[in-house]
């Protein structure tokens, strides 16, 4: 009975001091630049044209992450991100945007686009997001910045550790009348560091090398919603009345 009691107590004492493992990959949004967690969906949502999100990938054990790695090559830390159309609207280019990273001011590349479950090389691995089919972009990043703390998004989670993240700036250009909203995933893939010719083409001598080695999870995940013209243009309008209002005050 006391040996038990005694490993009861070790155990308890083994659990309080391992921290929480954080995910691979992960998406988050500042509360300060208008992000919120939906609850429900458990996704970071926001409204606008113009956003701005940070892209958070987990270190190895030895470099003092906490849970799964992202890569299972680290000599060039390559991870994409997925814009999709919200809602399905088919297979046409609804949408265009511009995101750029924070080194310098670079844009970030466009390693392909389609529709249905992307990556279209491994379609299982981000079905659970319940969006798909849809049209999506895939962009190409590099966490290449200095190893740092980091934490899980997810709100009442505890994780810590070390790990790798890139601020990303995200414009809607353009949107197809329909469209009301972008969701954003984030993966990586195993074998090559970064997607190949024949990934594009959907080569299957590329099977080795395509498929999704970490995504974020879904609640893990972003969304955007884009402002209803009709908003905009009713307070255009109003300004308009405004400074009509104004000029009649002056004369």
């Amino acid at each position: 009975m006391k040996q038990f009691i005694k490993l009861l107590i070790l155990a308890s004492m083994t659990f309080a001091g391992s921290a929480i493992a954080i995910p691979a990959l992960q998406l988050g949004g500042d509360t300060a630049d208008g992000w919120s967690y939906d609850t429900i969906t458990e996704t970071w949502v926001t409204e606008g044209d113009s956003v701005t999100f940070t892209a958070y990938a987990n270190a190895t054990s030895d470099q003092g992450g906490n849970g799964a790695f992202a890569w299972d090559q680290t000599v060039t830390m390559f991870a994409y991100i997925i814009v999709s159309a919200v809602p399905d609207l088919g297979m046409t280019d609804s949408f265009n945007v511009t995101l750029t990273g924070d080194d310098g001011g670079n844009i970030l590349t466009l390693v392909t686009s389609g529709y249905g479950t992307p990556p279209l090389d491994d379609t299982n691995s981000l079905a659970p997001h319940g969006i798909f089919n849809t049209y999506f972009e895939i962009y190409q990043i590099s966490f290449n910045d200095a190893i740092t703390g980091i934490f899980d998004t997810q709100p009442g989670e505890t994780g810590t550790g070390m790990g790798f993240l890139e601020v990303i700036s995200l414009v809607i250009n353009s949107s197809d009348a329909g469209v009301v909203g972008l969701h954003i995933d984030l993966f990586t893939i195993s074998g090559s560091t970064a997607y190949s010719l024949c990934d594009l083409v959907g080569d299957p001598g590329c099977a080795d090398n395509n498929l999704v080695n970490a995504f974020a999870p879904f609640s893990h995940d972003a969304e955007i919603t884009i402002p209803e013209p009709a908003t905009a243009a009713l307070l255009g309008l109003g300004l308009i009345g405004f400074g009509l209002a104004r000029r009649r005050k002056i004369k």
